[in-house]
């Protein structure tokens, strides 16, 4: 449900059958309500968003997702994603050079849009 579709709702619950001037001055509170939780949930939704455009250590430094320094996994030495949003593997089996790069839409740790248009 859209957030005008969910405002337009609350609008319609609150002054449906209002008659008097109390009735009016309650509905008028209602709504008032009703629009002060309506606007704290459209800020905390900008500000989350706004945090995941900032990005992490793992989608802005090249952090490692999967680091193996004692070689303990035979088949997976390092997993990271780059700058450019692709998701790259390092096998233990290849050479460095033969790493798996996967086009990643969305960073897996905060989420940051990595497709291009939303970087930065």
């Amino acid at each position: 449900m859209t957030s005008y579709r969910y405002f337009n709702r609350w609008n319609q619950k609150i002054f449906k059958g209002v008659k008097t001037l109390s009735e009016i001055e309650k509905a008028i509170k209602d709504f008032t309500k009703a629009l002060n939780a309506f606007n704290t949930v459209c800020v905390k939704a900008l500000q989350k968003k706004q945090e995941r455009e900032k990005g992490c250590g793992y989608c802005k430094t090249n952090k490692s997702l999967y680091f193996d320094k004692q070689g303990n996994n035979p088949n997976l030495k390092e997993v990271y994603i780059e700058g450019d949003g692709n998701l790259s593997v390092t096998p233990y089996l290849c050479d460095v050079t033969e790493t798996i790069q996967i086009k990643l839409n969305f960073c897996p740790m905060c989420g940051r849009d990595l497709r291009g248009e939303n970087d930065g």
